[in-house]
């Protein structure tokens, strides 16, 4: 999910390039957060267990993306940090991102059991589950940074960032614990689309009525398939640089790599981006609202474009819709 800075003369230009291209994504990325939020705010109807964890997604996310801010203006100016320093610059991004690494994992848990155990999702209430999804983060926290610091060194990073901010031997156990459970999420977004195969199959004899809420719940396995692409594109591909870098001295030598490092910071800020361009394209009600919300921003919009005041106002189906498709409540 990070930038591994592995800078080599012949490809500081590959880095600084990265670093612009990764400013203006991080504009975009900001404002798309900041809409998810005020959506959820706003909308009471917005504020299931899905919905509340998608907002917490946001906030780190927008955190992160302030963080990654600071990462790229030091490698245009050519900042030095040591790692000591890095560390406790970064703190706060640091224990952020534990706790965001685990939230992503709830959301897909949450998804895979409200289409697994339906009744018992009901009854859990979502104060619990937002509880329940901050506990693993908070212990990653517990271990991970007071390691840090006692066993801390003034090494000069190749870049300002998390697994750089950690003494070698914490960053190998760092990278295998955010790699396992990346493939945790992978898998349990995989093991909700089987399941929702599963279920249209089961349930297509059934009543027409039936029939339309498993064909939507069969759309929104296409949904999770984009997803799980997004995902492995992003945060996934660049865990794994992060894997191979401290367990293969070999290959993380190698030029192609080292190339491949430098640029990696684009896919890192799409990670921290794109949750709401997909909620736009994916989730009809999400649309509506984030539509809403560009017409206050753009009174003088045209019609074709967003839809008018009264339209904003219609009403809404009990049931809300995921971005991934499936109900939220």
């Amino acid at each position: 999910m990070l930038f591994i800075h592995m800078l080599m003369p012949q490809s500081e230009v590959a880095a600084v390039t990265a670093s612009y291209i990764e400013l203006v994504i991080g504009v975009f990325g900001l404002f798309g957060n900041v809409n998810i939020l005020v959506a959820v705010y706003t909308r009471k109807h917005l504020r299931s267990k899905c919905a509340l964890l998608m907002a917490l997604i946001a906030f780190y996310d927008s955190i992160s993306i302030f963080f990654e801010f600071f990462q790229a203006f030091g490698f245009l100016f050519s900042i030095e940090f040591s790692r000591r320093e890095c560390f406790n610059y970064i703190f706060m991004y640091s224990f952020v991102l534990h706790l965001q690494i685990f939230t992503v994992l709830s959301l897909a848990v949450d998804r895979f059991v409200s289409i697994v155990f339906p009744r018992r999702y009901r009854i859990i209430s979502a104060k619990r589950w937002i509880i329940a999804t901050c506990i693993p983060g908070l212990i990653v926290n517990v271990v991970f940074l007071p390691w840090a610091n006692f066993t801390m060194d003034d090494g000069i990073t190749d870049g300002c960032n998390p697994p750089e901010s950690l003494p070698f031997t914490v960053a190998i156990w760092w990278s295998r614990m955010t790699v396992a459970v990346n493939v945790l999420v992978v898998v349990t977004y995989i093991s909700f689309v089987i399941a929702i195969k599963i279920n249209v199959r089961r349930f297509a004899k059934y009543a027409q009525e039936r029939k339309e809420n498993f064909l939507a719940q069969q759309r929104a396995a296409q949904t999770v398939s984009i997803i799980i692409l997004v995902f492995a594109g992003t945060w996934f591909f660049t865990q794994t640089i992060a894997f191979v870098y401290y367990g293969s001295s070999t290959l993380s030598e190698q030029f192609w790599f080292q190339a491949l490092s430098e640029t990696a910071a684009v896919p890192v800020m799409f990670g921290y981006s794109l949750n709401y361009y997909v909620y736009f394209w994916r989730s009809s009600e999400y649309r509506r609202v984030f539509k809403d919300q560009l017409r206050l921003l753009i009174p003088c919009a045209k019609r074709k474009f967003l839809f008018s005041k009264s339209q904003s106002h219609t009403s809404v189906k009990r049931n809300v819709v995921c971005p991934n498709g499936t109900s939220c409540n």
